[in-house]
């Protein structure tokens, strides 16, 4: 398997446990202050699974596009998008408008990738991962 392939599994593995785990303190948090029915679960559960769905696409998207031509993987990259972002808005529509979903527990999981994406610098300092520094950047850090 070449690298970018584990690069988008490693990634796309990453956000799929935040999902997961912020889903999981959000049904507490539903639970602690009275709220929790299935239409919580169901609502996180759609939400969570569009949001890890949404990130693995435009994962793929970006491993396809290596190397292609840059003209053409703008192109993919715009149909990619708005593809995804018509999944997410019919997600939000179809939570909102049936009775059996709750609207904030479907909505909510729709950011938690983006609370991924932003943690995972971050805890790869503290973890000591460096497999994502680019070259010059480690040279930046050794000279200092």
């Amino acid at each position: 398997m070449d690298e970018t392939k584990k690069t988008v599994i490693r990634e796309g593995s990453f956000i799929a446990v935040v999902v997961a785990f912020l889903s999981a303190i959000m049904e507490l948090i539903f639970l602690l202050i009275g709220e929790w029915d299935y239409t919580v679960l169901l609502g996180n559960l759609v939400g969570a699974a569009v949001a890890i769905t949404n990130f693995f696409l435009m994962e793929i998207t970006i491993c396809k596009s290596v190397g292609m031509d840059p003209a053409y993987v703008k192109k993919k990259f715009t149909r990619s998008y708005m593809l995804r972002l018509i999944l997410m808005a019919a997600c939000a529509i179809l939570v909102v408008l049936l009775p059996c979903f709750n609207s904030i527990a479907g909505l909510i999981p729709l950011l938690f990738p983006s609370i991924g994406a932003v943690i995972r610098p971050f805890l790869r300092r503290i973890m000591g991962d460096e497999t994502q520094i680019e070259p010059e950047q480690k040279q930046n850090d050794a000279e200092e």
